[in-house]
């Protein structure tokens, strides 16, 4: 069963999505653009590492996980 996605996730992946280089980003996380291509939103697992890249908080990307979200580098 795909996990439910919340629609403003999506959205904001979206619009990000075409201010973005696919390729550049992907070689900054180390995967390949073909990865980022398929992402419907950005994955919890790389939701800090893109909005750093992207120069933004975590919590725009994904808002459905704002209550969750974890930044290393704010400790």
């Amino acid at each position: 069963m795909k996990q439910k996605r919340d629609r403003r996730a999506v959205a904001v992946w979206r619009r990000y999505r075409k201010l973005i280089n696919r390729a550049a980003l992907a070689r900054q996380l180390g995967i390949s653009a073909v990865s980022i291509h398929h992402w419907t939103v950005v994955p919890e697992n790389r939701v800090v590492s893109v909005a750093r890249i992207l120069g933004i908080e975590p919590e725009r990307l994904r808002p459905d996980l704002a209550d969750f979200i974890h930044d290393p580098w704010e400790d």
